[in-house]
């Protein structure tokens, strides 16, 4: 038996019939053993629990997180360009500290569900500006040790500015983006 750090132990373990011990030194998982036999200098009895690996959201907009209530129900009385239009008013109010409250709290809300890895979209562009960026980077960097974040720079209102369509021209801004940091890759490579 290793030195162990954590054991939980009386767990339910998906495709094992029975109550198992799973025992954590260094970070991984080095031993799984039928019953209540590890020892461990933290111990936590899960009482038949289910213990799973943590999960992954591969796709989500945090920086738009709580806002729904916001717009009403725009998109159901409304045409398309409507709701554009009342999502880019929306993103224009929104601040560095709004960004950073609403996604903090959802994200606490996923760590509190199973999610250790998110990948989320980022928008950049002339109505949000670089808000999103400067704020989501701040709550990656503030959470880190708690959820693997992936910001990814998204241009949700078009890369081209075309005149007499909807299309607005995100290209600066995602450029800005990618300039701060923010990942261009939409895989979850990094995550295999």
């Amino acid at each position: 038996m290793a030195d162990l750090d954590y054991a939980f132990t009386n767990v339910t373990l998906p495709y094992r019939e029975g109550r198992w011990c799973v025992g954590i030194a260094e970070g991984k998982i080095v031993e799984i053993v039928e019953g209540d036999r590890l020892n461990a200098q933290h111990v936590w009895h899960l009482d038949g629990k289910l213990l799973t690996p943590g999960l992954v959201d591969a796709h989500t907009h945090i920086d738009k997180a709580f806002t729904a209530e916001s717009l009403g129900d725009i998109f159901a009385q409304s045409g398309l360009a409507s709701a554009i239009q009342a999502v880019r008013h929306l993103k224009s109010q929104f601040t560095i500290a709004d960004i950073k409250q609403r996604a903090t709290q959802a994200l606490q809300w996923s760590v509190a569900a199973g999610t250790t890895a998110i990948r989320t979209n980022v928008e950049a562009d002339a109505f949000v500006e670089l808000r999103a960026v400067e704020g989501l980077l701040d709550v990656q960097r503030s959470l880190s040790d708690r959820i693997d974040i992936q910001l990814v720079a998204f241009p949700q209102e078009g890369w081209f500015a075309v005149p007499e369509t909807l299309e607005s021209g995100a290209s600066t801004y995602v450029e800005q983006a990618l300039q701060h940091g923010i990942k261009p890759e939409f895989g979850l490579s990094r995550w295999r």
